[in-house]
């Protein structure tokens, strides 16, 4: 006798429900210098209830970052500094560590 299982859908957003949540998030996603990645999780954070910690009004937010996100081309630094402070974040520069102490 075969079983069927059912699956749902994994968002997430639905995990991500603390300011610090968010944040860890995002840096997650920079550490791997992967544009398509990072994207997604500006797409993500924006359904994300953490996110609300951060913006009193997320609406705006992901109206511009949704757009952003919809246009297949490479994000401009202006953009991703844009969307950032729309969520009220902003970027933070920190050295690399040195080979073997990672």
């Amino acid at each position: 006798m075969e079983l069927s299982r059912s699956t749902r859908d994994y968002d997430a957003a639905v995990y991500l429900d603390t300011a610090e949540g968010v944040i860890e998030f995002l840096n997650a996603a920079v550490e791997d210098y992967d544009e398509a990645l990072f994207r997604h999780v500006l797409g993500v954070v924006t359904r994300a209830s953490g996110t609300r910690q951060l913006v009193e009004n997320v609406a705006p937010a992901q109206q511009t970052i949704n757009r952003l996100i919809a246009a297949d081309e490479e994000l401009p630094f202006g953009a991703v500094l844009g969307a950032l402070k729309l969520l009220g974040l902003r970027v933070t520069v920190t050295p690399l560590l040195p080979a073997g102490n990672d």
